[in-house]
């Protein structure tokens, strides 16, 4: 129930963009990809005013979780080298 609400709502709010080449979700919870990747399609499709408007692609980010992380330490980085 919670998880269909979930993928209804973040369907409907995609929905709302138009016509992206390319729809990158990230987080931790995208370590379920394949289970919420085609709930979110399917969302979208249900949703969307115009099928031309979808996203051509709706992929997983790869860093997942990681981004922060990453994007810490390349900030940290960039500090310290301009000192």
């Amino acid at each position: 129930m919670v998880f269909r609400f979930g993928v209804n709502n973040w369907g409907l709010t995609i929905s709302y963009l138009l016509n992206p080449e390319i729809l990158i979700l990230g987080g931790g919870i995208l370590d379920s990809k394949d289970i919420l990747l085609p709930e979110i399609q399917s969302s979208l499709a249900k949703n969307a005013m115009d099928n031309r408007f979808l996203p051509k692609n709706l992929v997983a980010a790869t860093l997942g979780n990681e981004a922060g992380r990453i994007g810490a330490v390349k900030n940290f980085l960039d500090r310290i080298s301009n000192k």
